[in-house]
């Protein structure tokens, strides 16, 4: 029986890369042409390491404990010290040594709010540092419970999720994050299964955040992206997540940024993002991925229709998905498109988006398209531009976070809420302009 390897590599940057592969000269080769996520921008890397096991199970299990361990035990496995990871980890057990600096601050932190509020001191620090060390093992259900967490509304829930969050940040960054939309029935989901189940056959780990609809009557979401992935759910090395959109502008959920982190600090390399149907403001994705595709079907409309979408405008690549329908009317699809987004300015000057042909059933085109996904990392980031994109991207995030602060602190106002009603009303009746209103509302946020 072939076995299944756990390899350890060094990174130029001193950091540490843990893998599993049942082909390790080729599996260093991608390492060495820079075609693995975590590496390619961490060359050269060293193998320190490495062990064989009789079955996958047992080499993802040691890969996530590996993954979960701190500095100095995993430079005690490169030395084959056993009796000092052992004792690393009663150290780690006991808060002592073994522990980062980091997660002290987060366990003194979390028992001093229990105190507070005088609940058993370190309980919920040891539930969240639990959590956090099944995170950075990989376990998917410590995923799903943290990102649970962060998507609570609870004001103790969201300082809990913050401390969790500032603890796995430092593990997060490493993948390669693609944005994928399109309009319904387009075949997303189907494509994404296809996708993944190639990744995995490569040796990727994949996270999949499929945003489902929710309703503006009820507010429900029925969540169904997970059942369209029936073979992607039942592989150890996926994780898939829907979650609401809950009427949020870009059909992306509010929390999935954080969500992204969570996955890349568990250990997946390659995150995918799933949105709703697109539409002129359906955009948002592309303001939290590296590659933001669009899929499209072969007789979506002529090229003037394609210009007229500005979702087209922010697209990296186009996928004309269901190829083996019609290969006729996927060939001038193409060229339509082609025709379209020449006459558009393109996101970087680096990179025009191809437009590519697929088949998620047939499994036809999924070489290309990883390999075009390959490609735009390679073009952009020696110059800078991808980790630039990434720090504006950042930027962007923490202004949305102020706006929507400022929004809540505004309709919890004690003076606006005293006003809210009378005004509303008068609008309404018509005894008012909304402008007037707005300002009279804005007003009262000065009133001591």
């Amino acid at each position: 029986m072939k076995p299944f390897f756990v390899y350890l590599l060094r990174c130029a940057d001193a950091t540490y890369y843990c893998g599993h592969t049942d082909d390790l000269e080729l599996r260093m080769q991608q390492h060495a042409t820079g075609r693995i996520g975590h590496t390619a921008v961490r060359k050269p890397v060293t193998l320190v390491w490495q062990g064989g096991f009789e079955k996958r199970e047992e080499a993802l299990a040691f890969e996530r404990q590996i993954k979960g361990w701190s500095r100095a035990k995993k430079e005690a496995l490169i030395a084959g010290n056993w009796p000092e990871i052992s004792r690393l980890a009663r150290s780690r057990q006991l808060g002592g040594e073994g522990t980062s600096p980091g997660q002290s601050a987060l366990r003194q932190a979390q028992s001093e709010r229990c105190g507070e509020r005088g609940g058993g001191v370190g309980t919920v620090a040891l539930a969240d540092q639990t959590l956090i060390d099944g995170v950075l093992a990989g376990q998917r259900r410590a995923l799903a419970k943290a990102i649970t967490l962060i998507e609570s509304t609870r004001g103790d829930h969201q300082l809990r999720a913050q401390q969790v969050l500032n603890a796995l940040l430092p593990h997060s960054g490493q993948a390669i994050r693609v944005g994928i939309s399109g309009v319904p029935g387009v075949g997303k989901s189907s494509f994404i299964e296809a996708l993944g189940t190639w990744l995995i056959d490569r040796g990727h780990r994949l996270a999949v955040l499929a945003v489902d609809p929710s309703s503006t009557v009820s507010g429900g979401s029925i969540l169904g992206d997970k059942t369209r992935m029936e073979t992607l759910c039942q592989r150890e090395e996926a994780f898939i997540r829907p979650s609401p959109s809950a009427g949020s502008l870009g059909g992306v959920a509010e929390k999935t940024r954080e969500a992204m982190l969570l996955c890349e600090a568990a250990g997946f390399d390659v995150i995918i993002v799933e949105t709703v149907g697109v539409g002129q403001s359906e955009t948002t994705v592309a303001g939290m991925v590296d590659i933001f595709c669009l899929l499209q079907l072969p007789n979506a409309g002529d090229d003037l229709q394609a210009i007229k979408k500005g979702i087209v405008e922010i697209a990296d690549l186009v996928v004309i998905n269901k190829a083996d329908i019609d290969p006729r009317a996927t060939a001038v699809a193409r060229a339509q498109w082609k025709n379209a987004l020449h006459w558009l300015r393109p996101a970087s000057p680096l990179w025009h988006p191809p437009v590519l042909a697929t088949s998620a059933l047939k499994r036809e085109g999924l070489t290309e398209f990883w390999q075009a996904v390959e490609d735009y990392r390679a073009v952009l980031t020696p110059g800078g531009e991808f980790a630039a994109k990434r720090q504006r991207q950042a930027r962007a995030w923490m202004d949305q976070l102020i706006d929507s602060g400022l929004r809540q602190y505004f309709r919890y106002h004690p003076g606006v809420r005293e006003t809210l009603p009378e005004l509303i009303q008068a609008v309404e009746d018509g005894r008012t302009t909304p402008t007037a209103a707005a300002r009279a509302l804005l007003g009262r946020l000065r009133d001591k």
